[in-house]
């Protein structure tokens, strides 16, 4: 393409840069605020909706077989502005990953192992 050329003889081929370079930056903060940031899986926390993916079953599932089970990761319980409850469990991703990598099958039969109470809504 040439130069833009306006009745008053002048060319307008700097502007024309000048937009492309508008529109090229708008692009990349466009495609910068898209960009889900990622924390690292030693710090992360995991709801039970996390879990129950990860692990692909029903959240339902994972509360009432998973997460009540002895040797599963204890959970961090953080305050909330009331004061009276307390948030819902959090668990550090890492720590269910490699849970989970202890049961991978090696051919044994597992251990039987006595479980804690499981609780059967949600908590609170």
């Amino acid at each position: 393409m040439g130069l833009v050329e306006y009745p008053d003889g002048r060319a307008g081929g700097a502007e024309r840069v000048e937009l492309s370079q508008q529109v090229a930056s708008a692009i990349a903060a466009a495609i910068n605020d898209s960009i889900k940031r990622t924390i690292p899986l030693n710090v992360k926390l995991w709801g039970a909706e996390h879990i129950a993916e990860y692990l692909n079953r029903t959240v339902s599932q994972t509360r009432q077989a998973i997460l009540c089970l002895p040797d599963f990761p204890r959970p961090y319980r953080l305050p909330v502005a009331n004061g009276t409850k307390r948030a819902h469990p959090l668990y550090k991703a890492i720590e269910v990953i490699e849970w989970v990598e202890k049961y991978r099958d090696n051919g044994e039969l597992p251990k039987s192992r006595s479980r804690k109470p499981c609780l059967t809504s949600s908590p609170e």
